[in-house]
């Protein structure tokens, strides 16, 4: 590890503890799939957060943003499973230990901000 550790907590979170995600599908593409990383930053504002697609692959955008333009992955045994399977194993090849949810949870702008603090603190 380095000498961060606000940058030591957020690698044990990759490589340890489970990432929670949401997966989405965009209406206007069925096998478009994007996972939101909902507890990690974007950028320097907490209303951000990481998303990962197979194109273009880590990004960061407004969560909102992203479910009023797209539908739910509600199984993965649902005609876009294929895709969103694909970029589960993805995210686990890099390391990610993936927990999807069906829900963006009521804590997870809350824990971009503590996060967003202990990186700041240093």
């Amino acid at each position: 590890m380095n000498d961060n550790p606000a940058t030591d907590r957020l690698m044990n979170d990759i490589n340890d503890a489970p990432t929670r995600i949401v997966l989405r599908r965009f209406r206007d593409d069925p096998k478009g799939i994007i996972a939101l990383l909902i507890d990690e930053p974007g950028t320097r504002e907490a209303y951000t957060c990481m998303m990962y697609e197979h194109v273009g692959q880590h990004g960061h955008g407004h969560p909102d943003a992203v479910v009023a333009n797209s539908t739910p992955v509600r199984k993965l045994d649902c005609p876009t499973a294929k895709d969103a399977r694909a970029l589960l194993n993805e995210l686990r090849s890099m390391g990610y230990n993936p927990r999807v949810l069906q829900r963006i949870p009521s804590d997870a702008l809350q824990r971009r901000r503590e996060t967003l603090a202990a990186i700041r603190s240093r």
